[in-house]
C-alpha cells in the first residue's frame, strides 16, 4: 500500500466578505513631501480589506515618520497593476475622509507580496497631515 502525505485544509486568512472597501490608486505628480498636493491619473481601483496597522506595521510607519497609518489587503491584480511607493491611494469610506468631506490621500509606504499565498498583497499606507 502506498504511503500518502497527510495534510489538513487550512482556510485562507482573508475571506471574500472582508474585501468590501473601494480603494483608488493614482500617480503622484507633486515633487514635494506633502501627499495629495497634486494627484495624477487614476491607475487602478479595486476592493480592499482595510484595517488598523499591526505593531510590525507601526514600526515601519515610525521609521518613515508619518502621523497616520492604515493597512490594506488587495487581491493580487496579477500584473494588471503593480503597486509602487510612488503612487497615491484614496480609500472610499466615510471613516477616511478629511474635515472637508473629501477622501484623504495616502502615500504607499511599503508593499508586501506574499509568495506562499499569492492571492493578496498587503500595502501599508501613511500620511503626515490630518
Amino acid at each position: 500500500m502506498a504511503i500518502r502525505p497527510q495534510f489538513e485544509y487550512e482556510p485562507p486568512k482573508i475571506k471574500t466578505r472582508d474585501i468590501n472597501t473601494p480603494v483608488y490608486f493614482y500617480t503622484q505628480n507633486s515633487t514635494g513631501p506633502e501627499p495629495g498636493t497634486d494627484k495624477g491619473d487614476q491607475l487602478f481601483w479595486c476592493l480592499a480589506e482595510v484595517y488598523d496597522p499591526s505593531s510590525k506595521d507601526l514600526a515601519i510607519l515610525d521609521s518613515h515618520s508619518v502621523n497616520e497609518g492604515v493597512t490594506i489587503n488587495i487581491p493580487d491584480p496579477l500584473g494588471e497593476y503593480l503597486p509602487s511607493t510612488n503612487h497615491l491611494v484614496e480609500i472610499d469610506d466615510y471613516r477616511y475622509q478629511g474635515q472637508d468631506g473629501k477622501s484623504k490621500t495616502w502615500n504607499i509606504v511599503e508593499v508586501s507580496h506574499d509568495f506562499h499565498d499569492s492571492r493578496f498583497i498587503k500595502i501599508i499606507l501613511g500620511r503626515d497631515g490630518s
